[in-house]
């Protein structure tokens, strides 16, 4: 048996002034100690296995050409190596073959970006492990012929990982729960949908089941039962196969009390809205007598609820959406302060800060919803990134130095206020700062899309004026002094969406 103990020592000194000239000066140095021991055994006189441990290293350095000071410097990746293998030669020394297993420890691992065109940084991503197998080998069948051949395989994953976005991740979506929202539209289909939620029908039909069995376990009535299953599979948001019942992949994912994007709450609140608030007696009522005394006001106590119970509307969906328009701006690598106007529960601006290396956020939103929005920033630890400001924004100073402010379905309750408004979020932007407003017009005389006119129509007829016609906002930015101004639209879960982005 062999043994043998060897010790390296490395040392690396870096400043800025040594690579490139750039904005600010900084300097580092990183050393390290690495020892490594082996034991081998020839087991045979062409054959020798071995196994040995050591101190992997890889220094820290700098990110020269990046203009984010923050950026600027990695630290070192540690890790601690072990391999056990085998190398043999066979047939007078013309076949050679060679296998070793290795497994890795890593530390304040090493990773690579482009947060901006041409522009490559190294970050520190936490602790990982890889693991895998190599095998060599080599055939001399002819004098000057050789044959070789390699086979690897390396698994490797992230047990913690510490780079910039340290927040509780959003579920992943993989549906789109639009269809469901319609229903709540509907007077005998949103009673349906509404039911099953509240009796958890849901929660039995993860696998395929009998309906006798769903009535036991909810304590319900057996034909009656298998008679309202029957309606969810006409809705499309359960199956049946051979007698047997079992949810589709949106109705698992989203109306499921235990799936984290379970929106049944949501969906019940909206139910109850259009049922309370757009019944035919109002309508008659305010068709008659026109605006009442509470015209142009809204219920903060109402509202505040509905920002509670909708909170997980954001994060299944909205957000995301919202985060990847945002990081597909020219401007996104480059900017450091966001706010997001009446941003709610805060998930839209916490999706777009965690996309970013160093952007921090501030939520801005009534006092009582603002005490909301602290709840959940704290809840997915964000209070690093991102910070609540209360007020009213139609009255209050909003803050400025930001390079991106979003108004997400906020202007609406602003529009008599809306030139002002947009000023005010004009002069808050730092220059080359980026205004981005997500709402609903209306086209062809404010009749179109007729779902949003109807959605609205009690506001309207309760006297708030909140419909904006086609271009109306896009064209106060304009005049607000906003350089240039793109729109379009998308598709989402509520319908078509209209977005306007300005920059000043």
């Amino acid at each position: 048996m062999y043994k043998e103990l060897n010790f390296r020592y490395t040392e690396t000194r870096l400043d800025t002034n040594q690579t490139t000239k750039i904005a600010y000066d900084i300097e580092d140095d990183w050393s390290a100690l690495l020892p490594k021991g082996t034991l081998s055994w020839h087991i045979m006189d062409n054959a020798m296995i071995y196994a040995s441990i050591s101190r992997g290293y890889l220094a820290g350095g700098l990110n020269p050409y990046d203009t984010v000071k923050e950026r600027a410097k990695f630290d070192e990746q540690i890790s601690i190596d072990y391999e056990f293998g085998t190398k043999t030669q066979w047939l007078d020394d013309r076949l050679t073959f060679n296998m070793a297993v290795f497994y890795m420890d890593i530390e304040d691992m090493h990773v690579y970006s482009m947060p901006e065109p041409y522009v490559f940084v190294a970050s520190n991503a936490g602790e990982a492990h890889s693991k895998g197998i190599e095998v060599e080998m080599m055939a001399r069948p002819l004098k000057g012929h050789d044959i070789t051949a390699q086979f690897g395989w390396t698994d490797a994953e992230y047990d913690e990982y510490e780079g910039y976005d340290q927040m509780k991740p959003f579920p992943i979506i993989k549906h789109s729960w639009g269809t469901i929202y319609r229903f709540l539209k509907m007077k005998v289909e949103g009673a349906v949908l509404v039911t099953a939620i509240k009796c958890n029908v849901f929660d039995c039909l993860s696998e395929p089941v009998a309906a006798v069995s769903v009535a036991q376990r909810l304590n319900l009535h057996p034909k009656n039962t298998e008679l309202f299953l029957n309606a969810l599979v006409g809705m499309g948001l359960i199956e049946k196969h051979d007698g047997l019942f079992a949810n589709t992949g949106v109705s698992n994912e989203f109306m499921v009390t235990s799936s984290p994007a379970y929106l049944g709450t949501f969906f019940c609140r909206v139910h109850d809205w259009y049922e309370s608030f757009q019944s035919p007696a109002q309508m008659q009522a305010l068709l008659k007598s026109g605006p009442g005394e509470q015209a142009g006001r809204v219920d903060d106590t109402n509202w505040v609820a509905f920002t509670r119970e909708a909170s997980a509307y954001q994060y299944c969906g909205p957000a995301q959406k919202i985060a990847e328009i945002v990081r597909s701006l020219p401007e996104f690598p480059r900017m450091n302060k966001m706010l997001d106007l009446g941003g709610g529960a805060g998930f839209y601006a916490m999706a777009i800060v965690s996309a970013h290396e160093t952007m921090t956020g501030v939520v801005f939103d009534l006092p009582p919803v603002a005490d909301i929005s602290r709840e959940f920033i704290h809840e997915y630890d964000a209070g690093d990134r991102v910070s609540v400001m209360a007020g009213d924004y139609t009255a209050d100073a909003i803050g400025d130095g930001y390079d991106l402010i979003l108004a997400s379905g906020t202007l609406y309750f602003a529009k008599i206020h809306l030139n002002e408004i947009i000023g005010k979020i004009y002069n808050g932007l730092n220059p080359g700062g980026v205004f981005m407003s997500l709402h609903n017009e209306a086209s062809h005389e404010r009749t179109r899309p007729g779902d949003h006119i109807c959605d609205f129509l009690f506001y309207e007829l309760s006297g708030m004026d909140m419909i904006f016609p086609k271009g109306m906002i896009a064209e106060t930015m304009v005049q607000c002094g906003f350089k240039s101004v793109r729109s379009f639209s998308i598709e989402s879960n509520l319908g078509v969406l209209d977005i306007d982005i300005g920059k000043k």
